[in-house]
């Protein structure tokens, strides 16, 4: 029987059976964190996906507002590959962001898991609605 994880019942995770969460969750080695409002997390070469709450996204292309569900830490290239970016979140109310490392986007699963392949897509349909700026 899978376990649920705390990020189980978010929004961005909604295509994901309960029983995949675990596997996902080793495959891409997601952290969550809650940050208090006020308070500022760099990237740090991760990717974070805000789960939950609002704040301000600092990048070398400016300041942005963003709320749950957006990407930080990652944006896409004229040539369509995803590559990192150094950002900065501030939470202007308590916000949750499951991080996770840059590679893992790189990569193929070792398993092969459906839930690898689907992940990266749901990454490639946020940096898309984003835009470029992200």
């Amino acid at each position: 029987m899978s376990q649920k994880t705390p990020w189980s019942g978010s929004e961005a995770f909604s295509w994901l059976p309960d029983e995949g969460l675990e596997t996902l969750g080793a495959c891409f080695d997601l952290t969550e964190e809650r940050i208090p409002a006020g308070e500022s997390r760099d990237s740090e070469g991760r990717i974070g996906c805000l789960l939950s709450g609002r704040g301000r996204l600092r990048t070398e292309s400016g300041e942005t507002a963003i709320s749950s569900v957006s990407l930080l830490g990652i944006t896409v290239t004229d040539r369509g590959e995803r590559c990192p970016v150094a950002a900065a979140l501030t939470a202007e109310e308590d916000c949750t962001v499951l991080w996770f490392r840059f590679e893992m986007v790189r990569m193929v699963c070792y398993a092969a898991c459906w839930f690898h392949v689907r992940f990266l897509k749901e990454i490639d349909r946020l940096l898309e609605e984003q835009g470029p700026d992200a």
